[in-house]
């Protein structure tokens, strides 16, 4: 922040001010930043001057044609505001989302007509603003004693300058980003040999990723692609982002990473207010289980399996199946290739819904945590990114008897996300519980991706598995509430729910679980419909 004067050519060459009109005191980077004001929850950068001419005083709300502001020919008048006796102003300490050491201050400004917030940083400037604004309406009230009430005339001029008629600065712009660019679309398709396999641009195996070759190979999956098809892919993408003027997330050889710029938001911005004209919203339905089998091999009478899968009347779009415990064998902790997982892929696909058709998008396994995720055939050409890690948590925080896993990859323009996870057993556990979630929340990287995606990155998120949370009540008491069919005592004493409740939660931040309306699933007699009787 600074004070300045500044004389008839203070703003453009065209004179924004005349010689009797001075700045008293300017604030840059204001709102939501060093300087930006926010509108719709967007911040953008703005500059508010104190203008005094003859006695009287308004308020110029100034914007720049890029960041930082390098000349005063970049700057051109937003808004102003005279200080009369519709002006209001009020600071108030800024809400902080993460602490640091900058103390900061929210500005209202506002008359009948309008009214902005900004965010400032502390300083001198600040202090003189208000003592520059406190005069200028002392000194107004004692004009109006006097019999001299200022019109503000002087601002009409200024009031027609403003830059934009609309505050939508694309509003007179047709949506068509190749009618100037050039560019042939036919060119960007990556075709195969292999007419039954899918292309995905991004799944590809890294040589930097040793964890990857650990896992299971998951061969009849959708982002089955060699490496030359990928390279050329890639590359085409990344040419084709750049002359949108797009920084692409991916980058090549040589390349560095850059940040979007103002002019890279502000569009951004404005498509994202205009996104109905040219988008259409399709809904999904997705089937979302969860199975500890204690290492059991699947039932051999199918139909119990499609009981579960097939359950509803209407197929799923998405299905997304998670296992726990598949191989309970020493040798699962350390071989790739397991039996049992050949057993159960080979039993699910033919228990799906039997009125649609599916395709395996991708498959992970950790040990005994295995996600499978299938999506119908019909929606197969909109999938595209697939990607997966896994994260172990087990003995010394490394072993792979619990844990998590995922599978992510972008359906249409929306990207998803499954998690599976098994997590600490046994009823006093809770914090432990707790713990390794936060290690499978932070540490899950999608590493196809430059800088990698984790877990929060994505636009819908899905968490499944044995999670271990306990009922913290008598036994007894609980296989009688289950008996009379009285689930709500059950929940007020469920470890997730008052995980979930907690004001300050830490854990599963912004997830919503479904109302319960079936008796706990976990955990009976093997072979029985009996709960645990050990």
């Amino acid at each position: 922040m600074s004070y300045c004067s500044m004389d008839t050519d203070a703003f453009s060459s065209d004179p924004y001010l005349g010689t009797t009109q001075n700045v008293v005191v300017k604030l840059p980077n204001t709102l939501a930043g060093k300087g930006t004001t926010e509108v719709n929850s967007q911040k953008c950068q703005r500059f508010i001057c104190l203008i005094t001419r003859q006695g009287d005083y308004a308020i110029f709300i100034l914007s720049s044609l890029r960041t930082p502001c390098l000349h005063s020919d970049d700057l051109s008048i937003e808004t102003v505001l005279p200080v009369d006796e519709n002006l209001k102003t009020k600071l108030e300490p800024a809400t902080k989302d993460k602490p640091d050491s900058e103390k900061r201050f929210v500005l209202a400004i506002s008359n009948d007509n309008q009214g902005y917030k900004f965010e400032l940083s502390e300083g001198e400037t600040i202090q003189q603003f208000f003592i520059e604004l406190k005069q200028a309406r002392d000194l107004l009230s004692q004009n109006a004693c006097f019999g001299l009430p200022s019109t503000f005339m002087w601002l009409e001029k200024y009031k027609k300058k403003k830059t934009h008629e609309s505050e939508n600065i694309f509003e007179k712009d047709t949506f068509d980003p190749f009618a100037h660019m050039g560019i042939n679309m036919s060119q960007s398709k990556v075709t195969s040999d292999k007419p039954a396999s899918f292309i995905d641009e991004m799944s590809y195996a890294s040589d930097d990723l040793p964890t990857m070759r650990k896992r299971s190979s998951s061969k009849d999956s959708l982002d089955a692609l060699d490496s030359s098809d990928f390279t050329q892919s890639m590359e085409t993408q990344h040419r084709s982002q750049r002359l949108f003027g797009i920084t692409s997330a991916i980058l090549l050889d040589g390349e560095e990473r850059s940040t979007l710029g103002y002019r890279e938001k502000l569009l951004k911005y404005y498509l994202d207010k205009r996104e109905t004209e040219f988008t259409r919203a399709t809904a999904f339905r997705v089937f979302c289980g969860t199975w500890n089998v204690n290492g059991q091999s699947p039932p051999l009478a199918v139909e119990s399996l499609r009981k579960w899968l097939a359950a509803d009347k209407d197929p799923p779009d998405i299905y997304a199946i998670g296992f726990q415990e598949l191989d309970l064998s020493s040798q699962a902790l350390i071989f790739t290739e397991s039996v049992k997982e050949e057993e159960w892929q080979r039993a699910v696909q033919p228990c799906l819904h039997p009125k649609a058709r599916y395709r395996k998008v991708k498959s992970i396994r950790l040990v005994g945590v295995l996600l499978i995720v299938f999506i119908k055939t019909e929606h197969v050409d909109d999938v595209s990114l697939i990607d997966t890690d896994s994260v172990p948590t087990g003995i010394l925080g490394l072993m792979g008897n619990k844990g998590g896993v995922g599978i992510r990859f972008t359906l249409q323009n929306t990207s998803l996300c499954f998690i599976n996870s098994h997590l600490a057993a046994h009823q006093e556990e809770i914090e432990r519980r707790n713990q390794d979630y936060k290690d499978i929340e932070s540490k899950m990287r999608f590493k196809q991706f430059y800088p990698p995606l984790t877990i929060a990155d994505h636009d819908v998120i899905f968490w499944i598995g044995d999670l271990n949370y306990r009922v913290d009540m008598d036994i007894n008491a609980v296989h009688t509430f289950i008996k009379e069919e009285q689930y709500k005592p059950l929940l007020n004493k469920d470890q997730l729910l008052k995980q979930l409740g907690k004001e300050h939660k830490d854990v599963f931040r912004g997830f919503k679980e479904g109302p319960v309306t079936f008796p706990p699933t976990y955990k009976f007699d093997p072979n029985t419909d009996m709960y645990d009787t050990r």
